[in-house]
């Protein structure tokens, strides 16, 4: 399950991604969030841990969502 920083992380990336045709640079991702650049690079190691995202630290413009949001099947209505 995603924290509520990597959920918004996600949604920055996918988005930013789809309106701009490119990933959002660290500095971008720390005025969004509000975080510093060491949190954001944490977040999105975790991400790709996790594999939502594809992404190096080394080659941060080659950033790849690859699941835009967590799916959570045990929520009952």
């Amino acid at each position: 399950m995603l924290s509520d920083l990597e959920r918004k992380v996600l949604r920055i990336c996918y988005n930013f991604k789809a309106g701009r045709r490119r990933p959002p640079s660290i500095r971008e991702l720390c005025t969004k969030t509000g975080k510093q650049e060491g949190q954001i690079r944490f977040i999105l190691q975790q991400l790709a841990t996790k594999q939502f995202i594809e992404w190096q630290p080394d080659r941060h413009n080659e950033l790849r969502v690859v699941q835009p949001w967590e799916f959570n099947f045990n929520k009952r209505s």
